[in-house]
């Protein structure tokens, strides 16, 4: 069905004039691969490109973005007034929803017909949690002339780079992010829980001004600083042990994460030098963000330090990734940068990441040090500097 546009919200996101060069730019790497039409299925590319977002991300939805023309959005029918409320500052002009009991495929074939690209070239985003292989065969099914190829960069080349529109809402993200830091380090004492430690972070992200998280936060204590994700279960906080802590606030969907550890009293030697080397390699590591530079090469300096160390069967991950928008299930920008060994990617100004670093000997501890970085013109800005990175030590 089609929609009205009556409904109202708190205002738009971005002024209609970045919505419309974000669209520009999709258009010409569309040209560029000589593809006809976009099928977006990823929330965060959707709300990239249109402003429309919702939690029930679990269902099928698809943003149509033919070469020329308006752009389509195809959602479910009770995500109707999530569509309608963006409508008026969005490129979006015309969305149709289905029911529970119909076919979301058949809807977007429909719409495929209808904009005349039932035999064109048309980019899908293959790479994604949300395009799942049965709704992708029964678009093939359903439109056996059209030739179907895998454009999941398209968008996330586009989001790399964020404007400055984008980085004030991952500022003020980061703001909120400290604040639940300083509210987590209040609480934490001999006696206390996990669980209040996440009251207390959960508490300050919402009256912060934080929206809903595209993930829980990370709140571990003793062995249990050993399981890379994991939530709080209670745990108490024991003299003589690690608490890690791995949070995000939220501006506008987006996402500012700090990882964070903190010792009750003074560690052991071998466990306060597995500490200096984490806060050394993080140094290391973001200092070698600036414009030029290689993914590649930042993640060489961290990994040389930890190596360096003697630690190197504590790290077999990446040591940053891409954020900024986020939808359940996480904050990391899926298909965007990770900091990986060998990656030649040049960073940008503009660029903005999680340089997140997580020691860990598996169910038996781990320790972290995270912080949101962005690349600028002549180096880099510590977005989330204000909180000590950690590791911290607590009398």
């Amino acid at each position: 069905m089609a929609a009205s546009s009556t409904a109202q919200d708190r205002g738009p996101a971005f002024e209609p004039e970045e919505y419309a060069r974000r669209l520009r730019a999709c258009r010409e790497e569309l040209g560029r691969l000589f593809l006809d039409g976009l099928l977006v299925s990823s929330p965060e590319n959707i709300y990239y490109l249109s402003g429309y977002g919702t939690k029930g991300v679990f269902a099928y939805q698809v943003l149509i973005v033919p070469a020329q023309g308006d752009i389509v959005l195809v959602t479910r029918g009770i995500e109707a007034g999530n569509a309608a409320a963006v409508m008026p500052h969005s490129p979006i002009k015309r969305f149709v929803t289905y029911t529970d009991q119909e076919s979301p495929t058949a809807l977007v074939a429909q719409e495929i017909r209808r904009l005349d690209l039932a035999r064109a070239r048309i980019g899908c985003e293959k790479r994604n949690w949300f395009l799942v292989v049965q709704a992708f065969e029964q678009l093939q099914a359903e439109l056996e002339g059209a030739v179907f190829t895998d454009a999941t960069a398209v968008v996330e080349g586009l989001r790399a780079v964020k404007s400055p529109a984008e980085m004030n809402y991952l500022r003020s993200a980061a703001a909120i992010s400290e604040t639940a830091a300083d509210a987590a380090l209040a609480v934490i004492h001999e006696g206390a829980t996990e669980n209040d430690v996440a009251i207390a972070v959960i508490s300050s992200l919402i009256s912060g001004g934080g929206e809903y998280v595209a993930t829980w936060p990370n709140i571990k204590a003793g062995w249990r600083t050993g399981l890379a994700h994991a939530a709080w279960a209670g745990e108490p906080l024991r003299r003589g042990e690690w608490l890690t802590m791995e949070f995000a606030g939220v501006v506008r969907r987006y996402h500012a994460p700090v990882y964070r550890t903190v010792f009750l009293g003074q560690p052991a030697p071998p466990y306060r030098r597995i500490a200096e080397t984490l806060r050394r390699a993080h140094d290391a590591g973001v200092q070698a963000l600036r414009p030029g530079n290689t993914v590649g090469e930042v993640d060489r300096i961290q990994r040389s330090v930890i190596e360096g160390d003697g630690y190197a069967k504590l790290i077999g991950h990446r040591t940053g990734y891409a954020v900024g928008i986020g939808f359940p299930p996480t904050w990391a920008q899926t298909n965007g940068i990770s900091f990986l060994p060998g990656s030649d990617i040049e960073l940008q100004a503009g660029m903005v990441f999680h340089m997140v670093l997580y020691l860990v000997e598996p169910a038996i501890f781990g320790m972290g040090v995270g912080q949101t970085v962005a690349v600028t013109e002549t180096g880099h800005e510590i977005l989330t500097s204000r909180t000590d990175k950690g590791p911290i030590y607590l009398a």
